[in-house]
Protein backbone atom coordinates (compact mmCIF):
# COMPACT_ATOMS: atom_id res chain seq x y z
CA UNK A 1 0.00 0.00 0.00
CA UNK A 2 2.69 2.30 0.99
CA UNK A 3 5.09 1.65 -2.06
CA UNK A 4 1.51 2.33 -4.49
CA UNK A 5 1.06 5.31 -2.62
CA UNK A 6 4.78 6.58 -3.18
CA UNK A 7 4.23 6.26 -6.65
CA UNK A 8 1.00 7.60 -7.04
CA UNK A 9 3.05 10.48 -5.52
CA UNK A 10 5.80 10.40 -7.61
CA UNK A 11 3.69 9.99 -11.08
CA UNK A 12 1.47 13.17 -9.79
CA UNK A 13 4.79 14.84 -9.14
CA UNK A 14 6.15 14.29 -12.76
CA UNK A 15 2.68 14.84 -14.25
CA UNK A 16 2.64 18.45 -12.23
CA UNK A 17 5.97 19.78 -12.79
CA UNK A 18 5.92 20.49 -16.29
CA UNK A 19 2.90 22.61 -16.33
CA UNK A 20 4.03 24.24 -13.28
CA UNK A 21 7.53 25.51 -15.19
CA UNK A 22 5.04 25.86 -17.95
CA UNK A 23 3.19 28.50 -16.08
CA UNK A 24 5.71 30.05 -14.41
CA UNK A 25 6.70 33.10 -16.85
CA UNK A 26 10.28 34.10 -17.86
CA UNK A 27 10.89 37.69 -18.23
CA UNK A 28 11.13 38.30 -21.44
CA UNK A 29 14.32 41.22 -22.53
CA UNK A 30 13.19 43.80 -24.04
CA UNK A 31 15.09 45.85 -26.11
CA UNK A 32 15.06 49.98 -25.42
CA UNK A 33 12.97 51.37 -28.20
CA UNK A 34 14.24 54.09 -30.25
CA UNK A 35 12.42 57.62 -30.14
CA UNK A 36 12.73 60.39 -32.76
CA UNK A 37 11.88 63.69 -33.01
CA UNK A 38 11.12 66.00 -36.00
CA UNK A 39 8.92 68.92 -35.96
CA UNK A 40 6.72 68.92 -38.34
CA UNK A 41 7.21 71.98 -41.00
CA UNK A 42 10.59 72.52 -39.95
CA UNK A 43 11.11 76.50 -37.28
CA UNK A 44 8.21 78.52 -38.12
CA UNK A 45 8.61 81.35 -39.87
CA UNK A 46 6.47 83.26 -37.30
CA UNK A 47 9.40 82.42 -34.86
CA UNK A 48 11.22 85.52 -35.77
CA UNK A 49 8.44 87.32 -33.68
CA UNK A 50 8.08 87.10 -29.82
CA UNK A 51 5.00 85.52 -28.75
CA UNK A 52 3.25 82.57 -29.01
CA UNK A 53 3.48 79.46 -31.34
CA UNK A 54 2.03 76.65 -31.90
CA UNK A 55 4.23 73.78 -32.50
CA UNK A 56 3.76 70.23 -33.42
CA UNK A 57 6.62 67.55 -33.33
CA UNK A 58 6.24 64.07 -35.16
CA UNK A 59 7.45 61.47 -32.73
CA UNK A 60 8.64 58.02 -33.91
CA UNK A 61 8.94 55.17 -31.86
CA UNK A 62 10.81 52.15 -33.23
CA UNK A 63 10.01 48.64 -31.20
CA UNK A 64 12.98 46.37 -31.55
CA UNK A 65 12.15 43.81 -29.04
CA UNK A 66 9.96 40.49 -29.75
CA UNK A 67 7.11 42.11 -27.63
CA UNK A 68 4.62 44.60 -27.93
CA UNK A 69 4.88 47.63 -25.99
CA UNK A 70 2.57 50.71 -25.62
CA UNK A 71 3.57 54.46 -25.61
CA UNK A 72 1.66 55.35 -22.44
CA UNK A 73 2.88 59.17 -22.34
CA UNK A 74 5.35 61.74 -23.98
CA UNK A 75 6.74 64.67 -21.71
CA UNK A 76 8.62 67.34 -23.34
CA UNK A 77 10.09 70.47 -22.28
CA UNK A 78 12.28 73.11 -24.27
CA UNK A 79 15.56 73.47 -21.95
CA UNK A 80 17.50 76.96 -21.59
CA UNK A 81 19.71 78.56 -22.61
CA UNK A 82 19.21 79.34 -25.44
CA UNK A 83 15.95 78.57 -27.73
CA UNK A 84 14.00 79.91 -31.11
CA UNK A 85 11.09 79.38 -28.62
CA UNK A 86 10.16 77.69 -24.57
CA UNK A 87 7.66 76.08 -23.41
CA UNK A 88 7.33 74.37 -19.78
CA UNK A 89 7.00 70.95 -19.24
CA UNK A 90 4.17 69.11 -20.91
CA UNK A 91 2.90 65.70 -20.24
CA UNK A 92 0.78 64.15 -23.09
CA UNK A 93 -1.34 60.49 -22.60
CA UNK A 94 -1.46 58.18 -25.39
CA UNK A 95 -2.14 54.94 -25.81
CA UNK A 96 -0.74 53.61 -28.58
CA UNK A 97 0.45 50.14 -29.14
CA UNK A 98 3.59 49.59 -31.18
CA UNK A 99 4.12 45.80 -32.55
CA UNK A 100 7.70 43.69 -32.21
CA UNK A 101 9.88 44.97 -34.83
CA UNK A 102 7.70 48.06 -36.48
CA UNK A 103 7.23 51.45 -36.27
CA UNK A 104 4.44 53.77 -34.96
CA UNK A 105 4.47 57.86 -35.01
CA UNK A 106 2.20 59.93 -33.36
CA UNK A 107 1.95 63.93 -33.17
CA UNK A 108 3.03 66.12 -29.87
CA UNK A 109 1.63 69.76 -30.20
CA UNK A 110 2.78 72.57 -27.57
CA UNK A 111 1.43 76.03 -26.89
CA UNK A 112 5.01 77.74 -26.93
CA UNK A 113 6.43 81.63 -26.68
CA UNK A 114 8.95 82.41 -29.42
CA UNK A 115 11.73 84.03 -28.53
CA UNK A 116 11.96 86.59 -31.71
CA UNK A 117 14.54 88.39 -33.46
CA UNK A 118 16.80 86.91 -36.23
CA UNK A 119 19.17 85.01 -33.98
CA UNK A 120 16.57 83.38 -31.90
CA UNK A 121 14.57 82.37 -35.24
CA UNK A 122 17.84 80.75 -35.96
CA UNK A 123 18.59 79.48 -32.68
CA UNK A 124 18.16 75.62 -32.22
CA UNK A 125 15.67 74.17 -29.31
CA UNK A 126 17.13 71.72 -26.77
CA UNK A 127 14.28 69.19 -25.78
CA UNK A 128 14.56 66.92 -22.77
CA UNK A 129 11.95 64.73 -21.35
CA UNK A 130 10.70 61.30 -20.67
CA UNK A 131 8.78 58.54 -22.74
CA UNK A 132 6.67 55.97 -21.03
CA UNK A 133 5.75 52.54 -22.06
CA UNK A 134 4.05 49.61 -20.79
CA UNK A 135 4.60 46.16 -22.08
CA UNK A 136 4.03 42.20 -21.15
CA UNK A 137 7.04 42.73 -18.59
CA UNK A 138 5.99 45.87 -16.79
CA UNK A 139 6.48 49.52 -16.94
CA UNK A 140 9.48 51.72 -18.12
CA UNK A 141 10.86 54.83 -19.14
CA UNK A 142 13.09 55.84 -21.61
CA UNK A 143 14.90 59.62 -20.80
CA UNK A 144 15.14 61.59 -24.32
CA UNK A 145 17.46 64.77 -25.09
CA UNK A 146 16.86 66.23 -28.78
CA UNK A 147 18.16 69.21 -30.57
CA UNK A 148 15.82 70.82 -33.09
CA UNK A 149 17.40 73.28 -35.43
CA UNK A 150 17.93 74.59 -39.07
CA UNK A 151 20.45 72.66 -39.31
CA UNK A 152 19.32 69.55 -37.15
CA UNK A 153 15.73 68.77 -37.48
CA UNK A 154 15.67 64.90 -36.36
CA UNK A 155 17.19 63.39 -33.81
CA UNK A 156 16.64 60.19 -31.64
CA UNK A 157 17.43 59.36 -28.05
Amino acid sequence: MKHSNRMLTIALTLTLLPAAWAGASVKAQLLQPVVEIEQDGGLPAMSQYSGPLLVRYRVSVHNPSLEPITLKQLELRAVEPVSSYQFSREARPYSVTIAPDSTATVTYTVLATARGGMVGSLAPVNLAGVARFQSPVGGFSVPLIATIGPKSSRTAN
